[in-house]
């Protein structure tokens, strides 16, 4: 298993008690890997695997909502999506972009196996 955690960096965010200095949204994942060697007669071997990325299917906030300029809606409101008055967002009826938005891939889950001989 490998459990990642990345920092988004500092950014500086406008307030009114003036300029401050914040921190970006931090992003994690969590891999599973298993393997399981069969041992045929004759001296082969058959390997089972399974490869789990993005085990908890984390969707991590993309650059277009933690670059700078957006990262005040994400740190004030959580915000990870176009707001609910902006007009793209309103004209389409809703966010086109809802998968493309993350960072990274879904969970994705791969089964296989090997045979050595």
């Amino acid at each position: 298993m490998i459990y990642s955690i990345e920092e988004r960096g500092a950014f500086l965010l406008a307030t009114s008690a003036g300029q401050q200095i914040k921190y970006g949204p931090i992003q994690t994942n969590v891999d599973l890997a298993v393997e399981k060697d069969i041992k045929l007669r004759g001296g082969n071997t058959v390997t089972l695997f399974a490869i789990i990325t993005n085990l908890l299917n984390n969707m991590e906030p993309g650059a277009a909502y933690t670059a700078p300029a957006a990262l005040g809606d994400w740190y004030n409101m959580g915000l990870v999506a176009p707001r609910p008055d902006d007009a793209t967002y309103l004209q389409r009826g809703g966010d086109p972009s809802y998968l493309t938005r993350f960072r990274g891939n879904p969970r994705l889950v791969d089964f296989g196996f090997r045979v050595n001989f």
